[in-house]
């Protein structure tokens, strides 16, 4: 017959035994669960500037389909310096829709015909990196880009357009060219 004193001891080992393989199994199950939502949520991340560059080449698509009438002009913008799009509304009520980067955001500002925009009185459209505009004369298109991040990397989403018109929409370098 087994004493006591050995089976006690036995029990013991055994239990530092199971409580080292629970702890090790719990830690492995923590680290596994918080990778995973690392993960995810870069992945959503990148989903999300991803989904805000294409919300703004639908806006800017519908916003120069809306006012494809030779009235658009692609010139730098007074707020960032860098290329904007300028929609002059003339008649009745006549003014002028900028369209512009700045800031990591995409703005729109409404004012009175010839009124420069401002940052306090535009509103913030979407999220990005960059939005950058050119206008091509010899094919009468307008081109958008809208950069995004993702996964650490710059990417794009760009936007072509054929106006409708038959009017010419120009840039200052453009209308200065043409007699």
């Amino acid at each position: 017959m087994k004493s006591s004193k050995h089976i006690k001891g036995n029990s013991q080992v055994e239990l530092v035994m199971v409580m080292t393989l629970l702890i090790l199994f719990g830690v492995t199950v923590f680290t596994l669960i918080a990778a995973g939502s690392n993960a995810q949520a870069k992945l959503i991340a990148n989903k999300n500037s991803q989904t805000d560059a294409r919300v703004a080449v639908s806006y800017l698509n519908v916003k120069i389909r809306q006012n494809d009438t030779g009235n658009i002009v692609v010139k730098p913008c007074p707020v960032s310096g860098e290329s904007a799009l300028l929609i002059q509304t003339r008649g009745d009520d006549s003014y002028d829709t900028w369209v512009y980067f700045f800031d990591g955001m995409i703005y729109e500002f409404i004012g009175l015909a010839g009124e420069e925009p401002s940052v306090d009185l535009s509103v913030g459209i979407i999220a990005a990196n960059d939005l950058t505009f050119e206008y091509d004369p010899g094919t009468e298109r307008i081109s958008a880009e809208v950069f995004y991040d993702y996964a650490g990397t710059e990417r794009s989403v760009s936007l072509t357009l054929n106006l409708r018109s038959g009017k010419t929409v120009h840039s200052p370098a453009a209308s200065e060219e043409t007699p």
